[in-house]
C-alpha cells in the first residue's frame, strides 16, 4: 500500500482494504480529493508526530521531516502527492511491507506527516495511543461505541493530530497516525466530521458483510 492512498481513503485502506472481499465497500468509501490550496502556516503548534522524545511539527523544514524515523534498509523510496496536487505540492516518504512513512511538502515545509502500521495489534495499538494521550490530553476519539474504525482527534490552531485504528477481517490493524496543516487535512477528507460519516459506514459494511 502506498502512503498516499491512505490519506484519501481511510476507510478502506487502513482496514477494510485488507479484506478477502470489500465488493461491498465499494459504494461507501473511496477517494474523496478536494483541490489543492496554498496555505499559511502559523506559530508552530505543540501537536506533532512522535519519535521518543521529540516532535515532528507542521512547518518544520521537509528534510528535517523525512529524517524524523530512520528508514528502514529494505524500504522503497516514494515520491507520491494525491492525484491533482503536483501543481502545489511535493511527496517523499518510504515504505515496507509492514509499514510506511511520508510527507507533503509545501514551499519546502512540511503541510502533513503520515505514519502507518499495518498487520498491528490491539496492544500496539494501545501502547501508542496511551504514548500519544499522554502527551496530547486534548486528542479525543469520535466515538467511544466504534470497534471497526476508530478515530481519535486534536486541533491546535490550524495544526491537526489525528490516530485511525482500523480492523481487518483477519483481526490484524492498520494505524494510521497523522498531523498537518487543517486545511490540507479538510481536502483529503482528514476530518472529525468526515470520520464519523466513514466510521459508522465501516461499522454498517461490516455488519452486512459479516
Amino acid at each position: 500500500m502506498r502512503w498516499v492512498l491512505a490519506i484519501f481513503a481511510l476507510p478502506t485502506l487502513c482496514g477494510c482494504a485488507g479484506t478477502s472481499d470489500n465488493s461491498a465497500l465499494s459504494e461507501t468509501t473511496g477517494p474523496r480529493i478536494g483541490k489543492p490550496q496554498s496555505i499559511k502556516f502559523g506559530p508552530k503548534a505543540n501537536l506533532g508526530l512522535l519519535n521518543g522524545s521529540r516532535r515532528l511539527h507542521v512547518g518544520d523544514p521537509w528534510k528535517e521531516g523525512l529524517s524524523f524515523y530512520a528508514k528502514p534498509e529494505n524500504a522503497a523510496d516514494i515520491r507520491d502527492v494525491p492525484p491533482g496536487w503536483e501543481t502545489l505540492y511535493r511527496g517523499r516518504g518510504w515504505q515496507t511491507n509492514n509499514e510506511s512513512f511520508g510527507i507533503l511538502i509545501y514551499e519546502d515545509y512540511v503541510a502533513l506527516a503520515i505514519r502507518i502500521y499495518e498487520h498491528a495489534d490491539e496492544d500496539f495499538f494501545n501502547e501508542t495511543l496511551a504514548r500519544y494521550q499522554a502527551r496530547f490530553p486534548d486528542l479525543k476519539p469520535i466515538s467511544e461505541t466504534a470497534k471497526v474504525a476508530r478515530y481519535l482527534f486534536a486541533q491546535e490552531n490550524k495544526d491537526r493530530l489525528m490516530i485511525c485504528a482500523t480492523r481487518a477481517y483477519a483481526g490484524d490493524l492498520t494505524i494510521t497516525i497523522a498531523v498537518g496543516h487543517a486545511d490540507v487535512m479538510d481536502g483529503l477528507h482528514m476530518s472529525p466530521d468526515a470520520a464519523k460519516v466513514d466510521a459508522e459506514r465501516a461499522e454498517n459494511s461490516f455488519k452486512v458483510i459479516g
